[in-house]
């Protein structure tokens, strides 16, 4: 069955624990890249290729969690303006929803995870500390400012788990409105107190990944059996 689907994301698909699964993958891949012209990944080009020449497979797109955790902070502090989150989702979710029904033949659209991110240090670094980050500025910008400096542009951790909630609900709601198909795998994430389940933790305090599990890509090749029995 694996061969009918090809995952389209960025790290977070390495949370599916099985190499039968064909990905096309990008690091930091994200909603603002699909229709950034200057973008290094090439996302759209990539996509758009694949599918040319696999004509029968349905493409299930797993992004916004970079735009969520990440792209998100990072723009308030270049911007120097604390962005209202719905007014970014919003933004986003019209984009995306308006690429994937301009676009893509078979589409199917995976919600994203709830955040593991429990420090707003570590989201300052990926932005602004790692240099192979795709988000990372140009020039010597980010070496002028500490964390310090902008830490009141974040959140808190139960802020942010709730924009990944609603990022999830605003993109259902869009999806069901253009009949896409959409999954949310947060059903099995989270347990009855809305943590996320211990199994899928990351073993790293500064990993924003859930864990490898097989149990994971067992609940999204459910989710897609449904989907495909729907059809």
């Amino acid at each position: 069955m694996e061969n009918m689907f090809c995952l389209i994301g960025n790290s977070h698909v390495s949370q599916f624990d099985n190499p039968r699964l064909n990905i096309l993958y990008g690091y930091g891949a994200s909603i603002c890249g699909l229709y950034n012209e200057y973008s290094t990944l090439k996302l759209k080009d990539r996509i758009l290729s694949y599918q040319a020449l696999n004509p029968g497979k349905h493409l299930v797109f797993f992004l916004g969690q970079s735009d969520i955790e990440f792209i998100y902070y990072y723009r308030c502090i270049r911007n120097n303006t604390k962005t209202n989150i719905n007014e970014f989702i919003d933004d986003i979710v019209e984009k995306y929803v308006e690429f994937i029904t301009t676009y893509i033949t078979n589409p199917i659209v995976l919600g994203i995870n709830p955040t593991v991110i429990r420090s707003n240090e570590h989201i300052f670094n990926v932005n602004f500390r790692e240099t192979n980050n795709i988000n990372n500025p140009a020039g010597s910008y980010h070496t002028k400012i500490t964390y310090e400096d902008v830490k009141h542009f974040y959140d808190g951790y139960e802020q942010r788990f709730e924009n990944n909630l609603l990022f999830n609900k605003k993109l259902n709601d869009e999806c069901l409105k253009r009949c896409i198909p959409y999954i949310d795998l947060n059903k099995h994430v989270l347990d009855d107190n809305n943590h996320v389940r211990v199994e899928f933790l990351p073993d790293a305090i500064n990993d924003h990944h859930l864990k490898a599990n097989r149990k994971l890509c067992a609940y999204l090749f459910h989710e897609l059996r449904h989907i495909m029995s729907a059809k």
